[in-house]
C-alpha cells in the first residue's frame, strides 16, 4: 500500500507546486527517483568525445526552446542530427552498440522532426522522445566528466516530460517563459 500512496502524494504535491498562477519559484533539490536501473557500458574514448559534442548540441536545443524561439529550434535541431551522425559507434560492441544505435534513430528521427516543424508546441512535443533517449544513453554510457541534471515538468500536455541539463536551475524547454521556473532536479548524473 505504501508503494502505491508515496507516488500518488508525491504527484499531488508535485502538482499543487507547479500548478500555481504565479511561476516564480525555483524547486531545485532532487527528487527521489523511482528505482531505474540502467545498465552501464564501458565507450572508446572516440565514442565519448562525439557523444559529448552531440549534448553541447542538446543544451544548445533545449535553450532555445526555453527561449521559445522556433527558428532556432530549427537551426538547433539542424546541427544536432550532424552532431548525432557523427559520433563514433564502431568501437561499440554488442548489447552497448545496440543500445546506442536504437537511441541514435530516435535521436535523428526527432531532431529531424524538429527541423522540419514550424511551430514551437510542435518542435516541444518531438523534444520528450529525444529528451528520454539522451537521458538513458547518457546513464547508460556516463560520457561526459561534467554533471548533467535529469529535470522534470509534471505539467506536460496532461503528464510529465523530462529533459537534462548543465545547470541545477530549472529553464523550462516544454513551457518557456509561460512556465519558466515550473520542474524539479529529478537526478544528478
Amino acid at each position: 500500500m505504501k508503494s502505491i500512496l508515496l507516488p500518488l502524494l508525491f504527484s499531488a504535491l508535485l502538482m499543487a507546486g507547479c500548478g500555481q498562477n504565479e511561476h516564480h519559484h525555483s524547486q531545485t533539490e532532487t527528487v527521489p527517483a523511482e528505482a531505474d536501473v540502467v545498465r552501464t557500458y564501458d565507450a572508446p574514448e572516440a565514442f565519448k568525445t562525439g557523444y559529448a559534442d552531440a549534448l553541447e548540441a542538446y543544451f544548445d536545443l533545449k535553450d532555445a526552446l526555453v527561449l521559445t524561439d522556433q527558428a532556432a529550434a530549427s537551426e538547433k535541431a539542424s546541427a544536432l542530427v550532424n552532431a548525432v551522425s557523427a559520433v563514433e559507434h564502431t568501437g561499440l560492441e554488442g548489447e552497448a552498440h545496440d543500445v546506442w544505435m536504437m537511441h541514435r534513430e530516435v535521436m535523428i528521427t526527432e531532431a529531424t522532426r524538429i527541423t522540419g516543424e514550424g511551430n514551437v508546441e510542435e518542435q516541444r512535443v518531438h523534444f520528450d522522445p529525444l529528451s528520454e533517449s539522451f537521458i538513458e544513453t547518457v546513464k547508460s554510457f556516463q560520457p561526459v566528466g561534467f554533471t548533467v541534471y535529469e529535470q522534470m515538468c509534471p505539467m506536460v500536455r496532461g503528464g510529465s516530460a523530462n529533459w537534462l541539463s548543465r545547470e541545477e536551475q530549472i529553464a523550462n524547454p516544454y513551457h518557456g517563459d509561460r512556465m519558466l521556473r515550473c520542474g524539479s532536479v529529478v537526478s544528478r548524473i
